[in-house]
């Protein structure tokens, strides 16, 4: 692993899957905690429960209150504090809130706590209570004025939930108003009831990182071998030893994985291979083709320079015939050297434009007296110079070749993916030995003319760099040449 680069760290694939593991799964934790969706359901069953203790203190209440009327018809809430004090200090020992009844001057009659005579009036839960109405708040509860038997104001307490219902005297709605109860409890934190959770959510945790972790090395595990794989393989590739996948193990593995991607990385790998390869095979064949042709000429020009400088009384009339050869051996090395450039050129990918060939066809045509255009072709994404060479060399070729009364024509045409043009004589024919061989580099039945064998060859490679190709149907009185180009694909 080589030094990082820029401010982002380089780490190992394991470790970026155990990050990302973490993540996800801190993050439906933040957003449960964060919303305060928790806090708030917490705060709602708190209310609830107080609602619903209200609805059984109601009862009582409104029990003692009937009998306390029997004897004195007006009497209110006031009158049951002795009765209500026990029962509400048991109460509150069960339920751990905080209990007090008012009358309806707001005035606190009975309670769990110390303010008793305290005037709660001014609360607008109590005041809805007194109205009829059932009413609630979260807040902290500031200080009180003092009531009957307090000394001094009450301190203020802590973030509580009260909830006051008001006392009626029967329980139709309509029933007359006579008091209201007014409940306090603190609503459980979120992190007070993960705290009560602890052992059964620690035990859940755990289990759950556990179980997170076994999947990210197996994954990482995985994900890493594969990768190690290719690089393997690519080491091999740098190295000169082309992969081949029949007998690598590391490609073949990495071919059959599982995952999608890695797969398809693997086969553009193989594939990429396959055409490295490719060009190193023809990179070293085209080393020897050169070497080979150049070889023949260098000899004799050595060979004429050296007789020249032997023998300087050599007759006139042989020395320029020495030099005539030898001028003959540099122009055709010329030749080689201008088409070996033109084969180089055609492996590359020059400057795509659209090229109407029916329209080329012509153009070539008007350049070589009796030759036909018959057809009409389409327009393709290409180079228009290298496919006006490549089909001006199949012209060439069928003038030179196919005889002093040959007949040529092309014909444009298309098919439903591709279209082409086919260069056609009437001549005698390349004998079946030779059609086999005519697209090699170098190959040529006219070296005694001039010929260097490069021709058909730029053909080939032009055509192929262009995502087609070309091939040869040729039998006594009929030869055909048939360049093709995919046709656009639509859209692009």
């Amino acid at each position: 692993m080589g030094p990082p680069t820029g401010r982002r760290p380089r780490l190992p694939l394991w470790t970026w899957l155990v990050l990302s593991h973490l993540l996800a799964f801190a993050l439906p934790v933040a957003a449960f905690l964060g919303t305060g969706a928790f806090a708030m359901d917490l705060q709602r069953q708190t209310r609830k429960s107080l609602e619903n203790q209200a609805v059984l203190l109601e009862l009582l209440i409104r029990a003692e209150l009937r009998q306390a009327r029997e004897h004195d018809p007006q009497a209110g809430v006031a009158a049951l504090a002795d009765q209500l004090d026990p029962a509400l200090d048991e109460f509150a020992q069960s339920t751990f809130a905080g209990v007090r009844v008012v009358d309806l001057d707001g005035t606190v009659v009975a309670s769990t706590g110390p303010m008793l005579g305290a005037d709660l009036s001014g609360r607008p839960e109590v005041r809805e209570a007194l109205a009829g109405r059932a009413g609630w708040i979260n807040r902290k509860s500031p200080p009180v004025a003092p009531g009957r038997g307090q000394p001094s104001a009450v301190p203020a307490e802590g973030e509580r939930l009260y909830v006051a219902t008001p006392i009626q005297l029967g329980p139709e709605p309509d029933a007359p108003v006579v008091g209201a109860l007014l409940l306090s409890r603190s609503p459980r934190g979120t992190w007070q009831v993960l705290r009560n959770m602890g052992p059964r959510l620690d035990v859940g945790i755990s289990a759950s990182l556990v179980v997170m972790l076994g999947l990210v090395a197996s994954m990482g595990w995985g994900f890493s071998r594969t990768i190690r794989r290719l690089s393997r393989a690519t080491d091999r590739l740098a190295a000169g030893q082309g992969p081949d996948t029949p007998r690598d193990p590391d490609l073949g593995r990495a071919l059959g994985s599982r995952i999608d991607e890695v797969a398809a990385l693997a086969e553009d790998f193989r594939a990429m291979s396959d055409r490295l390869r490719a060009r190193l095979e023809y990179i070293a064949e085209f080393a020897g083709n050169v070497s080979h042709e150049f070889k023949t000429p260098i000899a004799t020009l050595r060979g004429t320079l050296e007789l020249l400088e032997d023998d300087p009384e050599m007759p006139a009339t042989q020395r320029a015939l020495f030099l005539t050869n030898a001028l003959a051996e540099l122009h055709r090395m010329q030749r080689l050297v201008d088409g070996l450039l033109a084969l180089a050129r055609a492996d590359q990918r020059g400057q795509r434009e659209p090229v109407d060939l029916g329209a080329l066809a012509t153009e070539l045509a008007a350049l070589h007296p009796g030759v036909q255009v018959q057809g009409a072709g389409a327009t393709v994404q290409a180079d228009r110079r290298q496919l006006e060479v490549a089909l001006g060399n199949l012209v060439d070729n069928a003038l030179e070749h196919g005889g002093a009364q040959v007949r040529v024509r092309l014909r444009p045409w298309v098919e439903a993916d591709r279209c082409g043009v086919d260069v056609e004589d009437d001549g005698a024919g390349i004998s079946e030995a030779n059609q086999a061989r005519v697209f090699d580099r170098f190959f040529t039945t006219a070296r005694e003319r001039g010929g260097t064998g490069l021709g058909l060859a730029l053909v080939k490679a032009v055509a192929e760099a262009h995502g087609g190709g070309v091939a040869l149907e040729s039998r006594t009185g009929h030869t055909r040449f048939r360049l093709w180009l995919p046709l656009p694909t639509p859209g692009r």
